[in-house]
């Protein structure tokens, strides 16, 4: 497909600025490059189109504002070069935008601000409002008071700023950096590697192209990059990753010139999963292999299945689900972690009291729950459609089928009453002397066996109740002088 066809329903674009590109390679804001981003912004406005911007830069400036030169693990020091650096940058593009009449706000976001929902949700309000009033946005990482996004190296705006395009529905990222695009090798050490023009799909080859961190004041290598892109594809959004060097590079890859990477999206999921796979977990949950096979087949996660929560975290919070020492999911808790891990404690010591009352009933009470919720499941399946074919039967003959009929619903409701019961007696719901009396079944005669003697106990029971019904029904009729 032709770029411009490509890009030609391009209507709000975030653009992510390196710290390599603004400094133009050196130590200090560049002015000019500065400058000739707000002109071309001020462009893409007059043509309709939104815009947000994702600046890096601030540690680096900072650094050189304070004369400092700290060691590579030494944060405090950079946190603090952040500080001083946000001050001075935020002031260069407020100054390269007022020529061109525009205002620009300053964001400072961490990921443990996006993992929160509330905070996340007052975000999507924040960037609607300034873009309804033409203002720019401006995000960086806040990396004064955080340690996660700077770690041992300065921080990852790229991924900041795919997390953005997909917060805001944008349409199209653009990665400014010091290189032209994606290669397929790497272009410092082999001068024949050639520039990919269009990725249609992350392959395992594509990422096998990626590097690791790119310039000494930045921290974006093309791995970054490439995560960036997978956080787009989610979104639906494209990304470009284009060299800041080329004149009027954003004017040019936002009107569908043929420069730099474009990757292409197919694939569209809902904000809510997109926020969940960015965010960061707030901790862990390990569940056994029957909750993992539930969750693989978009079922959802009992209390029964969890066996034990690590960190600290509340209702609603984001965590990661572990089974088998792999993660496998990801989702959002209903309850908090010291609540998980009180039910656990709970739920434990239940079973422990019933394997002390019933010695035989240890080795199956791992897989009890889940038989009994089968056999229930199973038995209700069949005992309506029983009762559909008794119902049939009472609207063909008399007054007697209507008798039978109501005694056959009784009984079975009692049949699907003992299942219930069983089932949260095992999960720990019933007190254990009623407990005891409802899973003594499994304990005399074994798991194999239990569907006769059940069998026996229930037809005495349908036994009774149909005799007592259908008597009742028919003395009532006679007494009351009303043919049924």
């Amino acid at each position: 497909m032709d770029r411009k066809e490509l890009l030609g329903d391009v209507e709000r674009v975030v653009i992510k600025v390196g710290t390599s590109s603004i400094t133009m390679g050196g130590s200090v804001p560049s002015s000019d490059f500065m400058d000739g981003v707000a002109r071309q912004i001020s462009n893409l406005k007059g043509q309709g189109k939104e815009v947000l911007i994702v600046s890096s830069g601030a540690i680096g400036i900072g650094l050189k504002a304070m004369n400092a030169r700290p060691k590579p693990n030494e944060v405090p020091i950079k946190q603090a070069a952040a500080s001083v650096g946000q001050g001075i940058l935020m002031q260069k593009w407020n100054d390269a935008f007022q020529r061109y009449g525009l205002n620009v706000a300053q964001i400072l976001i961490t990921m443990d601000d996006y993992s929160d929902r509330d905070t996340v949700l007052n975000l999507n309000n924040t960037i609607s409002t300034l873009l309804k009033y033409g203002v720019i946005p401006i995000f960086n990482e806040n990396d004064a008071i955080s340690v996660k996004e700077i770690g041992a190296v300065f921080g990852d705006n790229d991924t900041l700023s795919a997390v953005i395009a997909s917060r805001a529905d944008a349409d199209l990222l653009v990665i400014l950096s010091d290189v032209a695009g994606l290669y397929d090798g790497n272009p410092k050490d082999n001068p024949d590697a050639k520039l990919i023009s269009v990725v249609d799909g992350l392959s395992e080859d594509i990422i096998k192209v990626a590097g690791g961190p790119g310039t000494k004041m930045g921290t974006g290598g093309m791995r970054t990059k490439l995560n960036a892109a997978k956080i787009c594809n989610d979104a639906g959004c494209r990304m470009i990753i284009a060299s800041s060097a080329e004149p009027d590079i954003i004017l040019r890859t936002v009107g569908g010139e043929d420069i730099g990477t474009v990757f292409l999206s197919d694939n569209v999921i809902s904000k809510k999963r997109r926020w969940i796979k960015a965010a960061c977990p707030n901790g862990s949950l390990f569940v056994d292999d029957g909750a993992g096979k539930a969750i693989l087949a978009h079922r959802s996660l009992l209390p029964v299945g969890v066996k034990y929560a690590t960190g600290t975290f509340e209702a609603g919070a984001i965590v990661d689900i572990v089974c088998g020492g792999n993660i496998i999911a990801r989702g959002v808790v209903d309850y908090g972690s010291e609540e998980i891990m009180l039910q656990h404690r709970w739920m434990m010591a239940h079973r422990q009291r019933l394997a002390g009352r019933f010695p035989r009933l240890r080795p199956m009470l791992e897989h009890l729950s889940q038989l009994s919720t089968r056999a229930f499941a199973v038995a209700a399946l069949e005992e309506w459609a029983v009762l559909w074919c008794a119902t049939a039967y009472v609207l063909v003959q008399g007054p007697w089928a209507t008798a039978v009929w109501v005694a056959l619903f009784m009984a079975f409701s009692i049949h699907l009453v003992i299942h219930v019961l069983q089932a949260v007696a095992v999960r720990g719901y019933v007190p254990g002397l009623v407990s005891s009396l409802l899973l003594a079944p499994y304990v005399w005669y074994g798991v194999w066996s239990i569907g006769l003697v059940m069998s026996v106990v229930e037809m005495v029971l349908l036994s009774v109740a149909g005799l007592l019904v259908a008597g009742a029904n028919l003395w009532l009729s006679h007494w009351l002088g009303i043919r049924l």
